[in-house]
């Protein structure tokens, strides 16, 4: 009969096991890949009604355009942000503070930690605040033309077919633009956090040497 097989000793001191580090990074990762294509999709959304208007069946050269239009792409973009971009992004804050406080006094040395932990407290908070200043200009230059044109909006719900001018249109595509634009800037900056994350760089830091085992 054989012998049985001997078990290897810990000879280094480490827990077996990660404990609950997988559980927090996978929803973690999950949370922000999806916060990644929600600014993705809300970004060519917009550039689409600017750039390609014909691939929604509108003339790229009207004398007068649907409303409608316009206020379909508020409902769509309202929704990105209110069930896809806020709950993501939150999640995501979410999951990396836990998973920071579960070794803080190690993580909170790391030179490339700190700079990722940096760009994501510049880039979320300066993300939300440009795009609901565009959004809520873009909302006005709609709404307030609605109101000139006296038409009856209750309940989220158009009574008529309203037209809007050429002009009106190209302010909105302005404001469509650059809500584009931002979004897809956001989706590069948090591209580079990924990166940051994924590599690791040392940035100069000698971890043994600047704290070295006592």
């Amino acid at each position: 009969m054989p012998a049985p097989a001997k078990t290897p000793r810990n000879k280094h001191g480490r827990k077996p096991g990660r404990g609950l580090r997988p559980w927090l990074l996978i929803p973690k990762i999950l949370c922000f890949c999806l916060l990644v294509g929600s600014l993705a999709a809300l970004g060519l959304l917009c550039l689409r009604q600017v750039l390609m208007p014909e691939s929604i069946n509108i003339d790229p050269y009207p004398e007068i355009v649907p409303a409608q239009t316009y206020l379909d792409l508020t409902g769509q973009i309202e929704q990105l942000v209110k069930y896809l971009i806020i709950p993501s992004a939150t999640l995501t804050i979410f999951f990396g503070i836990l998973l920071l406080i579960d070794a803080p006094r190690i993580f909170i040395k790391l030179r490339w930690l700190q700079i990722k932990t940096l760009l994501v407290i510049i880039t979320l908070p300066l993300l939300h605040i440009t795009t609901r200043i565009v959004y809520e200009g873009y909302a006005t230059v709609l709404h307030s033309n609605l109101q000139q044109m006296d038409l009856a909006v209750s309940n989220d719900l158009v009574l008529a077919v309203p037209l809007i001018d050429t002009w009106v249109a190209d302010s909105l595509d302005r404001y469509l633009l650059l809500l584009g634009t931002i979004s897809l800037l956001g989706v590069i900056a948090l591209a580079a956090i990924i990166l940051i994350g994924r590599l690791k760089p040392k940035l100069w830091q000698n971890w043994a040497k600047a704290y070295p085992r006592k």
